[in-house]
C-alpha cells in the first residue's frame, strides 16, 4: 500500500530519530575502554579476572567482541536502555506533534499508540510499587525505600512518606522491606508482595470495560484503554512467573517466587531481612 506525503513524512522522521539514537548509543559505546581483552581483562576498566576468572563476552553494534567485568556489564547495559528509552520517547514526541499537524495520519496514529506502551508501563511500575509499600506499612512492615526504574538516581523525594529514588533509566521498580516483629511475619510479607500485582490486575479489570476490539484500528484512533489492557497483563505475566531475576550487583526474586516461597518452602528468601536497606528484602517489578 503506498503513503501519501505526511505519512511517508512520518516514517522519515521515524528512520532519523532511529538513526540519532543508535549513533548515540555507539558513540557512548565508543568512548569506553579500548583495551584487546582476550576474556580475563575487562575492556571498560581494565580490571583482571582473579582466578583465572573469564568476564563475560558480548557483541557490540560496530566493536566487535568486548569483554565485560560484571559491574562494566551492567553499566553498558544501562547504557542499552538508556538510548533505547531516549529514542522511544523521542519518536513520541515527534508523533504527537505530528498528529497535531496532520489529525488524520495513519502514520502518526500508529506511531503514538506503539510509543504510548512505554508512559503507560512506567505508571503501571509506579502504582505496583506504591501498593507494595502501602500494604507492607499497614500490615507493620518498614519500608525502607522504593526504587522507581534502574541504574543511577536522578531525583530523590519523600512520596506519600516514603523515601522514593527515581531512576534514569525507567524500567523496573522495587520496593525494599525490614521488619522488626517476627509476628505473623508470613503473612505479612505475603500480603505486602501480593499487593503490587493485585493493583495490576484491578486497573486490568477496570481497562477492560473501555476496550473495543472490535474498533481497535491504531492507524485511525489512539487506543489508550488497549494499551492499559495489554501494558497490565504483560507486566502481570513478568512479575507472576516464578523466576530469579536481576543480575550480579542486583539479585533477587520475582513477585511470584516470593509468593510461592511464602506459601510452600519453610524458609522464603523474603524473611531474612536485616535493619540497613542494603540486607533489605525486596518486591517489585524486575527489569529483567
Amino acid at each position: 500500500m503506498a503513503l501519501n506525503s505526511d505519512e511517508t513524512v512520518v516514517w522519515a522522521i521515524e528512520a532519523v530519530a532511529a538513526a540519532a539514537a543508535i549513533l548515540a548509543l555507539s558513540t557512548a559505546l565508543l568512548r569506553r575502554g579500548k583495551n584487546k581483552a582476550v576474556g580475563n581483562i575487562c575492556d571498560g576498566c581494565s580490571a583482571s579476572g582473579v582466578d583465572g576468572r573469564k568476564f563475560r563476552v558480548e557483541r557490540i553494534p560496530f566493536l566487535g567482541k568486548r569483554v565485560y567485568c560484571d559491574k562494566c556489564h551492567a553499566k553498558m547495559e544501562e547504557y542499552l536502555l538508556f538510548g533505547l528509552f531516549l529514542a522511544d520517547v523521542g519518536l513520541g514526541v515527534l508523533g504527537v506533534i505530528y498528529l497535531q499537524i496532520y489529525p488524520a495520519s495513519a502514520g502518526a496514529h500508529v506511531i503514538v499508540n506503539m510509543l504510548l506502551y512505554a508512559p503507560v508501563i512506567v505508571f503501571s511500575v509506579v502504582a505496583h510499587e506504591f501498593a507494595h509499600a502501602i500494604v507492607g506499612r499497614w500490615v507493620g512492615l518498614k519500608v525502607s525505600a522504593i526504587w522507581i526504574g534502574c541504574g543511577d538516581t536522578f531525583f530523590r523525594a519523600r512520596v506519600l512518606g516514603f523515601a522514593t529514588e527515581f531512576k534514569r533509566i525507567q524500567i523496573g521498580g522495587l520496593t525494599f522491606f525490614t521488619h522488626d516483629s517476627e509476628n505473623k511475619l508470613r503473612i505479612r510479607y505475603f500480603l505486602a508482595v501480593l499487593a503490587g500485582p493485585a493493583v495490576n490486575a484491578v486497573i486490568l479489570a477496570i481497562a477492560w470495560h473501555f476496550v473495543s476490539w472490535r474498533y481497535s484500528d491504531i492507524a485511525k484512533s489512539i487506543q489508550f484503554a488497549t494499551i492499559i489492557f495489554l501494558a497490565q497483563a504483560v507486566l502481570l505475566v513478568a512479575v507472576l512467573i516464578p523466576r530469579r531475576t536481576g543480575n550480579a550487583n542486583e539479585k533477587g526474586h520475582s513477585d511470584g517466587l516470593n509468593l510461592l516461597e511464602l506459601l510452600a518452602f519453610q524458609s522464603p528468601q523474603l524473611l531474612r531481612a536485616r535493619p540497613d536497606k542494603s540486607k533489605a528484602n525486596i518486591a517489585g517489578v524486575p527489569k529483567t
